[in-house]
């Protein structure tokens, strides 16, 4: 049987687990960041339409509204508002932003009113709108919590601490809130690009459908240089400075546009400088006027768009990459075409013409004069140091050519050619070099300096063809003969394995001189190629030559040396340098070679 003490400290327990449960409801604060209500907003903020920003003091006020998803200033006439800003202060009313609520209970247990939270007497009021639906808030004095402050909704009788950046966003005046992004669209989407700022700097530039690339149409039609591609991308970060007069002029008066803006120097017959852009889909361009710059050296000009017909300020550094000038804006690159994509390329200078191809397996050669071997290296080094070479400017449309030129023509994968014409008034000393190409309507000035070593000479053709003479098996020669004016020697290899003269019966032989020699003209190189096509070959010797080698070879060779089982080198007069010229009897090309490799053959006795 219980004492009749539990009972009773029973009860006792009860009373006094009910005072404090009552004490703590109404004395404690209530709820902690976990519990604070989410957003101030009774609604989805994306559906929110429309803004007004009060000032009760000053009695100003600041309306945005939402068109077809894009906010906008309305102050009689819409301008761009800044989304960012805007959403910014979206959240600064939603989620973390908001660190703790005070309830009304709570104020009355304190004996606070309104007025000691700065929400009876505020200084600024927001009213969001959803269609009919609205909130107003108010933004009160600073909270105890660092960067914080005190708000209240009228659809709430909560006091909220919320995050110091809704105070430090909320605008000040219209032009506090406006887009100062200078175009505010995406640059992707500009396709044709003109400016009108003086004889020197005015062009125009079109990107092409089906390339992609950026091509100048005035004052010159050539390609167009990378720095429109920078000037493009730099248009999508220019900001506006200030403004300066925003078109609620329209409304209020009968004044056009021109008046507003003439005393800036932005009328369209008056404005110094003129962009327009034109976008994809559009068929007006968007126009940016430049106008006089601001008094006191302030670094900023005034400036119109007709984005949303407003004058406003920009750095005078914003606008400069736009007036750079057409010459900096045009490709000054003689070689615009694709290094990959080159087929076959054509040089000729007076008399000497070749032809280059790439073969089936992607390396080139030599098709006209003849099929020759190319040097290795030397129609790629050719051509990328054709790729790297910029004109020095535009010669004048009354310009008097020089006679003596260089012919060059390229043909692409997709047989589409291309050809330059190099003028020049010297091969050996040249101070003027013009060019004229199929890819523009004039003519550039090249510095001579920056030509590839050797290409005005008439010999440079020459230069393409692979150094290498012969490149044979020297035990597949069956005989060799020595031709030295009317006396010769001449030898065969024996199926017994040994060397013997042609002259005498089993005549013994220097067979080891005959070794030597062949060993040295199986792998003879030019010291370098003086012509592809050798017309007059009295001119180098070759109408007596001073010595000739005659090489038969057997019949079980693979590949016989200049197409031909029978080889007779010619060694004609000696150069000042020491070296003499060679040709193939029979062949087409002129080499040079060695001092010491002519001596073997002049002075070699073969028994």
């Amino acid at each position: 049987m219980l004492s009749w003490r539990t009972p009773f400290w029973l009860f006792i327990f009860c009373v006094c687990a009910v005072i404090m449960t009552v004490f703590t409801v109404k004395y404690f604060p209530q709820g902690d960041v976990r519990s604070v209500r989410s957003s101030l907003l009774p609604y989805n903020r994306l559906d929110t339409d429309e803004i007004i920003i009060k000032f009760p003091e000053t009695q100003e006020e600041i309306k945005c509204v939402k068109k077809s998803g894009i906010w906008y200033v309305d102050d009689g006439y819409l301008v761009r508002a800044n989304a960012d800003r805007i959403s910014l202060l979206f959240n600064a009313l939603i989620g973390d932003s908001i660190r703790e609520r005070i309830t009304k209970r709570q104020r009355e247990r304190r004996e606070l009113t309104l007025d000691d939270f700065g929400l009876e007497k505020y200084n600024t009021e927001l009213i969001l709108k959803r269609g009919k639906d609205k909130v107003s808030i108010i933004i009160g004095d600073d909270a105890p919590y660092e960067d914080t402050v005190f708000v209240k909704a009228d659809t709430s009788s909560e006091v909220y601490i919320v995050s110091g950046v809704l105070r430090d966003i909320i605008p000040l005046n219209i032009d506090d809130i406006r887009d100062k992004t200078l175009f505010p669209h995406s640059v992707s989407l500009i396709n044709k690009v003109e400016i009108i700022s003086g004889e020197e700097n005015s062009f125009v530039v079109e990107k092409e459908v089906a390339s992609g690339e950026w091509e100048m149409i005035s004052p010159v039609r050539a390609p167009a240089s990378m720095a429109i591609d920078s000037l493009i991308q730099s248009l999508g970060f220019s900001s506006i400075n200030s403004f300066v007069w925003h078109p609620i002029g329209n409304i209020v008066s009968k004044k056009t546009i021109s008046d507003y803006v003439s005393p800036y120097g932005l009328d369209i017959k008056d404005a110094p400088s003129i962009i327009r852009l034109w976008m994809m889909g559009k068929s007006e361009p968007v126009e940016i006027r430049i106008g006089r710059a601001l008094p006191n050296d302030s670094g900023l000009v005034y400036a119109f768009s007709t984005i949303d017909n407003s004058v406003f300020t920009l750095d005078q550094t914003t606008i400069a990459p736009f007036l750079m000038g057409y010459e900096t804006m045009r490709n000054h690159s003689i070689f615009t075409i694709p290094i990959h994509n080159i087929a076959s390329f054509s040089y000729k200078n007076g008399n000497e013409f070749c032809l280059l191809t790439l073969n089936d397996v992607g390396e080139w050669e030599l098709s006209i004069p003849s099929k020759q071997p190319v040097e290795i290296g030397a129609a790629e080094s050719f051509v990328s140091s054709l790729s790297q070479i910029t004109d020095s400017g535009i010669a004048p449309d009354n310009i008097s050519l020089p006679s003596s030129y260089i012919e060059l023509i390229f043909t692409d994968r997709n047989e589409k050619a291309t050809q330059l014409n190099f003028y020049y008034d010297s091969a050996t000393h040249p101070t003027n070099v013009y060019l004229k190409a199929t890819t523009s309507s004039f003519i550039t000035k090249v510095s001579p300096n920056v030509l590839p070593q050797g290409f005005l000479d008439k010999n440079f053709a020459a230069s393409f063809r692979s150094h290498e003479i012969f490149n044979f098996e020297p035990t597949k020669v069956q005989e060799f003969s020595l031709i030295k004016g009317n006396s010769s020697q001449s030898a065969y290899y024996t199926p017994s394995g040994d060397w013997r003269s042609r002259d005498y019966v089993n005549g013994s032989v220097a067979s080891e001189t005959i070794i030597s020699i062949i060993n040295q003209i199986s792998t003879l190189k030019a010291e370098w190629v003086a012509k592809l096509f050798v017309t007059d070959i009295n001119k180098y010797g070759f109408d007596i030559p001073q010595v000739e080698a005659l090489i038969v070879f057997s019949s079980d060779i693979e590949k016989l040396p200049n197409g031909m089982p029978t080889v007779i080198i010619q060694i004609g007069k000696q150069l000042p340098t020491g070296d003499y010229y060679l040709r193939i009897k029979g062949g087409e090309e002129l080499f040079v070679v060695s001092e010491e490799f002519a001596k073997t053959l002049l002075e070699a006795k073969l028994y």
